[in-house]
């Protein structure tokens, strides 16, 4: 039982609701951060995320691999497809591009995709169409059988799609063949979408090529990685930061009842008992401050999600702050060490 602890609490409820309040605040730093962080990595990814593979193969360069840099020839995708254990081998053009729709050019990102492919969305066909975001057709009043522009080539929508983005630009798809026109890749590829569910241990690659999860080529993608673990830093030290304040509010909290520890372990109170009863004040702050500021970041996050790359999931939410209130309860772990160290009759003692 807390009884002392509850007490405590009670007594001193102003220097604990203060404490909370940090705590929250620190939450919702939490909270709305790794909301932030996924909106952008899905802003980063999504199309690639999205693909029907399982592996997605890169030209081997001396940098690593990069869809910026990426490029090979149609032997390496019969080379591919080829190998065991691939079920199958979609070749994939990625271009940046303008698409003029009446007076407005769109930045976007060109997936070139073979209509036969499971890649593909399903109303792409080969005759010169191209198939947009839902998103983007209802921004600027798309519809199907409308004409858009991309450089000099007209191109009919035959379709929408869900919303894809990569490297922060809405992605179209275009037939390959229109894709190598546009981007004057002259009969190369930018990436091969592997469907490969038995994993591809022990397949030699090709020769001149890379392959990768989808998952691990994320950090292909342009500055994908150095943006992700900036984000994914920040979000670290506020859990860090959080486990000092915890740590240094219940080391101050700790010293300054000394005395009244010194008066429970001389009336038979056992240590295991009073570290129980403070590290439990630990687990009431912490658990308080990531109820109240994790609630108020996720209703902020669904509230800005229409205007800003924002995901409120529970990954987003739910597991900061588990992580949150884990590394705040360390921190207090670590603070209120010193009640093992107390002895009753030299603390009673120095205060008569």
């Amino acid at each position: 039982m807390m009884f002392v602890g509850l007490r405590d609490l009670w007594f001193a409820r102003g220097r604990f609701a203060l404490m909370t309040t940090v705590v929250a605040l620190v939450a919702l730093l939490v909270v709305m951060l790794s909301g932030l962080t996924a909106g952008l990595g899905a802003e980063n990814t999504s199309a690639i995320a999205g693909l029907d593979a399982t592996h997605i193969v890169l030209q081997d360069t001396s940098d690593g691999p990069s869809f910026e840099q990426s490029r090979f020839g149609a032997a390496a995708v019969d080379a591919w497809a080829s190998r065991p254990r691939v079920a199958a081998a979609a070749p994939l053009g990625i271009s940046r591009a303008n698409l003029t729709t009446g007076d407005t050019d769109i930045g976007v990102v060109l997936f070139g995709v073979d209509p036969a492919d499971a890649a593909a969305p399903a109303s792409l066909d080969h005759d010169t169409t191209v198939v947009v975001p839902r998103s983007l057709a209802d921004d600027h009043d798309l519809a199907v059988g409308d004409h858009v522009a991309i450089g000099d080539t007209a191109l009919t929508v035959a379709g929408t799609t869900d919303d894809a983005s990569f490297s922060h630009s809405p992605v179209v798809w275009v037939d390959l063949s229109d894709w190598n026109r546009l981007a004057g890749a002259h009969g190369a590829v930018t990436a091969i979408a592997l469907d490969a569910p038995d994993g591809l241990d022990g397949v030699a690659p090709v020769a001149g090529t890379t392959v990768q999860s989808v998952g691990d080529s994320f950090s292909a993608i342009g500055s994908y990685a150095e943006e992700n673990g900036s984000l994914q830093m920040i979000r670290g030290f506020l859990l860090v930061i959080s486990a000092l304040v915890i740590g240094a509010f219940f080391t101050v909290w700790t010293m300054q009842r000394r005395h009244d520890i010194a008066i429970l372990k001389a009336m038979g109170a056992s240590t295991r008992y009073l570290l129980g009863d403070a590290l439990g004040q630990a687990v009431i702050v912490l658990t308080t401050a990531a109820v109240v500021g994790g609630g108020i970041g996720y209703g902020i996050g669904r509230l800005v999600s229409s205007t800003v790359p924002f995901v409120s999931t529970a990954t987003t939410t739910v597991a900061p702050l588990l992580a949150l209130v884990v590394i705040g309860l360390l921190g207090a772990v670590v603070a209120v060490r010193s009640i093992t160290t107390v002895d009753p009759l030299t603390a009673l003692g120095a205060n008569r």
